[in-house]
């Protein structure tokens, strides 16, 4: 085949078939995707932090197994039964170590929330920054009102009390943990409808609030027979935090979404 032969055939492909030129001298043919958007899910931080405090929880939960069946079963008795099962140090720090896991939750679950639920788009491009920044805010959202509820609770009911409250928080608190752990978890990876995550969070919230009400009662009014009293400790403490909480975080997705 001589060379006029070799040129010919390559002018008739050039002619005929669909294609560039940058296409017909490029490595690959075809055109270049869109890329995929960068989310939780396909985050390597994110992943590898879903590991870290799924295996903190595990090991946790399996060396204070007996401690938590305990505090289980005396949660709705009296009072003075909790003092039955006093924590350790030790048990105090794993419950400390859920309090942090669920604020790494609860900003993972607040980014999902806003760019699926609110449609919002970030100005930083890292699903990972912005969880962060969330994370913060719940850290600091918790580090505040348990500081004044001690406050209040000190004045008013004496450190004891205050003591035997703040362990029943963090007891509670972890509980919520690990509910909140396994809704992100499905949130993030399956992708299911995300109404369904908002009304599962709802219900997670509910869940806290009742069980709050209820030991708020027995430690502090219920000797002394208070019933409108609780009612306003409770609006106070922990429905007003809560609300001023909620304004506090569309502020901070205000101030981190694009505006066009």
């Amino acid at each position: 085949m001589t060379s006029d032969t070799l040129l010919d055939f390559r002018n008739y492909l050039t002619d005929t078939l669909p294609c560039t030129s940058d296409q017909m001298h490029g490595n690959v043919f075809g055109v270049t995707g869109t890329p995929h958007p960068l989310t939780l899910a396909n985050d390597d931080w994110v992943s590898l932090i879903m590991i870290v405090c799924f295996v903190l929880m595990a090991v946790l939960t399996a060396r204070s197994g007996h401690f938590v069946v305990n505090k289980f079963n005396c949660f709705f008795l009296r009072v003075h039964k909790d003092e039955l099962y006093d924590e350790t140090p030790g048990q105090l720090f794993s419950q400390f170590i859920f309090v942090l896991i669920d604020c790494v939750m609860l900003g993972m679950g607040s980014y999902l929330f806003a760019i699926s639920f609110l449609t919002i788009d970030f100005f930083i491009e890292s699903a990972f920054l912005v969880s962060m920044f969330f994370v913060l805010f719940f850290l600091v959202y918790f580090f505040v009102k348990w500081s004044f509820q001690s406050y209040v609770n000190v004045v008013f009911f004496g450190g004891k009390k205050n003591g035997q409250w703040l362990k029943t928080q963090l007891y509670i608190t972890a509980w919520s943990t690990v509910l909140t752990f396994i809704l992100v978890m499905i949130q993030t990876y399956l992708s299911p409808d995300i109404e369904n995550m908002v009304f599962s969070f709802v219900a997670i919230v509910f869940l806290n609030k009742t069980l709050t009400f209820i030991k708020q009662w027995q430690i502090f009014f219920k000797q002394k027979g208070f019933f409108l009293q609780i009612i306003l400790y409770f609006c106070a403490l922990e429905i007003t935090p809560l609300v001023a909480a909620s304004g506090f975080w569309f502020l901070i997705v205000d101030n981190l979404k694009i505006n066009f």
